[in-house]
């Protein structure tokens, strides 16, 4: 029940984030793909995609400091 409820929590914070940052987050995190997959999917370098995951990873953090323990480790993956 609670990774249920944190997912639905983080699928809820993802919405604040901006477009492009929110589509790498959701391909990386969600479809589980690696950041050269994602760069080719969207033709952006794999520097790109890794600096749209971490501003979307301190971005969530923020957003989601009240779930701090379970974001720690998640975002620490």
């Amino acid at each position: 029940i609670v990774r249920t409820e944190t997912y639905q929590e983080i699928l809820s914070a993802k919405d604040i984030l901006p477009e492009r940052c929110g589509e790498i987050f959701k391909l990386a995190y969600m479809d589980m793909l690696n950041n050269e997959e994602i760069a080719q999917h969207l033709s952006i370098s794999i520097n790109t995609v890794k600096v749209q995951k971490n501003n979307a990873k301190k971005l969530l953090r923020k957003s989601l400091k009240h779930l701090y323990p379970i974001t720690a480790f998640i975002f620490s993956l």
